[in-house]
């Protein structure tokens, strides 16, 4: 089974967590941004980073399970399906304009942070984009989400995440997820001695992942096939030493919630196994 990781102060995601517009808030948890390794050489920093793509895999495993659960209303014949995606949480608005249906989210703190929410969520019914979700065969999720805090001068972690994502197959036994997710991540630690900041950004595409159905729902956003490409940018930075920045590209290849995966680092290679959840 996949373990939770909360990469964001408590208060933050417990206001958040109830938010699962398909790609729901709950999942919208960035990175580890530790300090950087004193060691910066590609060997330290490799570790670092397949942690970070690890809990970014397995929030955006999260994220698809999410939607799955969304088309398991979608089987059932129903309309009305907002309490899915919302919860205990009255968005301030949604809307639809016959194709499709958008809402929206602010949590302000004052003096603390932000955070921004924009979901929507369209289904295919007989070739063409509809509000309406009976009789879809396939269903098209949009979200960006930020969370920006106030103060910059002490600890804190910035958050903006994009996905647009196309979940096929859902009149049959299985489904297949596409498309990409985005997050950047802005984090600085103070401490009395040192001011550390670690930037990221991690662009997963994926093609063609499997999920299959456990009778008439789908209760699992593990894959059982498909692949994934992962782009990472990783620049870190100690006190007014210059930042440096190295850029990563991941492989992979699922087999039953297993990845396969070959990393690619300038002009260096490496290849592993992992397993990532459990169907």
């Amino acid at each position: 089974m996949r373990s939770s990781k909360s990469l964001v102060l408590a208060g933050i995601l417990a206001t958040v967590a109830v938010i699962t517009m398909a790609l729901g808030c709950s999942d919208d948890e960035p990175p580890v941004a530790p300090p950087p390794p004193e060691d910066n050489g590609i060997q330290s920093l490799l570790g670092v980073v397949q942690e970070q793509v690890h809990v970014y895999l397995d929030t955006a495993t999260e994220v698809m399970e999410s939607g799955l659960k969304v088309a398991t209303y979608v089987d059932a014949g129903t309309d009305d399906i907002g309490d899915v995606f919302m919860g205990s949480v009255i968005p301030d608005s949604t809307r639809d304009n016959n194709v499709w249906i958008v809402s929206w989210l602010t949590d302000l703190q004052s003096g603390v942070a932000v955070t921004n929410v924009i979901d929507s969520l369209s289904y295919l019914v007989n070739d063409a984009l509809s509000v309406n979700a009976r009789n879809a065969t396939a269903m098209f999720v949009k979200h960006n989400y930020s969370y920006q805090t106030a103060d910059t001068t002490v600890s804190f972690t910035d958050i903006t995440n994009h996905g647009n994502l196309q979940i096929e197959g859902l009149q049959g036994s299985l489904a297949t997820i596409s498309g990409g997710l985005v997050s950047t991540v802005r984090n600085k630690e103070v401490t009395d001695e040192n001011a550390v900041w670690s930037d990221w950004t991690i662009e997963i595409q994926a093609t063609d992942l499997e999920f299959a159905k456990d009778g008439d729902s789908w209760t699992s956003g593990c894959p059982n096939a498909g692949t994934c490409s992962v782009n990472v940018g990783y620049t870190q930075a100690r006190n007014e030493d210059i930042p440096t920045t190295t850029n990563w590209q991941f492989d992979i290849t699922f087999t039953d919630g297993n990845m396969d995966v070959d990393v690619t680092v300038g002009h260096l290679s490496a290849s592993y196994e992992h397993a990532l959840c459990t169907p």
